[in-house]
């Protein structure tokens, strides 16, 4: 992945085959978090049961997480790490150079 790219982090919560839609989900990038997304109900352009959170990451290796709090009904979880290396953008520099031929001198 490329420096400035956006990147959508989107964490899936269910209990079995039941689609669980409270509490929230914090994401890591290893020990720092990054965001605390409640769980998608109903009426978004995602899926119920998700938190979605679009980001951007600066050059370098992540190790993301994602994290459910859990409820009165629904334990605590975390999903296993996932390794993304970001890279700085290519830069294409081209540099042309044209010769400059300087006025004949003239002689009176």
């Amino acid at each position: 992945m490329t420096e400035g790219t956006t990147l959508t982090l989107q964490a899936s919560v269910t209990a079995g085959a039941t689609v669980v839609s409270q509490g929230s989900v914090t994401f890591y990038d290893g020990a720092r978090v990054l965001s605390n997304v409640e769980l998608v109900y109903t009426g978004s352009t995602f899926p119920p049961g998700t938190a979605n959170f679009k980001l951007f990451l600066g050059p370098g290796s992540h190790i993301l997480k994602a994290v459910y709090s859990g409820t009165n009904t629904h334990l605590a979880s975390s999903s296993s790490t996932t390794s993304l290396t970001v890279t700085m953008p290519s830069s294409a520099v081209t540099t042309t150079a044209s010769p400059r031929l300087a006025p004949p001198e003239t002689t009176r």
